[in-house]
């Protein structure tokens, strides 16, 4: 597989270093990178764009009119893949021209948060380890290290995002390359 040199920088939106605690924050600097926002220290996972960033914010609508699904199966993986459609439907969504579009990204928020693009920690855990199953039993990409490996960094990240009821912010790395 494939991978792109766009990469993401993936971290929990909050000054790690006040609100976890020490064994957790003790985690995140053994096994993540340190990222200094203002005056906040966070810790990032990177990913790539492709296939792993693509395949998890991966979209789908319902009803699907127009057919956009198997368009966005084109370039990757497609959520209904490896989620049922109740997994789907319990993730963030926005409404566009009659159909909801399902993603981990959520549109409001991203909208207020500038260069960022933000998930809860509990849509990314949810499409994260299943991606892990699906890629587990699916024998073309079983033995794909690098993708299972980015996947159980962001899986990692977004376990402790969700313990502290925090967001984790997409930052697009074309700008920081």
């Amino acid at each position: 597989m494939e991978y792109s040199n766009r990469k993401f920088q993936v971290f929990i939106n909050a000054n790690c270093k006040e609100i976890l605690d020490l064994e957790d924050f003790k985690f995140l600097e053994n096994n993540f990178e340190k990222v200094i926002l203002g005056d906040d220290e966070r810790y990032c996972s990177i990913i790539s764009k492709e296939p792993t960033y693509l395949a998890i914010s991966n979209k789908y609508r319902i009803p699907d009119a127009y057919n956009v699904n198997a368009r966005y199966k084109e370039g990757c993986t497609g959520l209904n893949e490896f989620l049922t459609i109740e997994e789907i439907k319990s993730i963030d969504y926005f409404e566009y021209v009659g159909e909801n579009i399902y993603s981990i990204i959520n549109q409001d928020k991203s909208m207020d948060a500038g260069d960022f693009l933000v998930s809860t920690s509990e849509n990314v855990k949810l499409v994260t380890s299943k991606f892990l199953d699906y890629l587990a039993n699916n024998e073309l990409l079983a033995d794909d290290n690098e993708l299972r490996n980015e996947l159980n960094s962001l899986l990692m990240l977004s376990e402790i995002g969700q313990k502290y009821k925090c967001d984790l912010c997409f930052f697009d790395g074309y700008y920081w390359e």
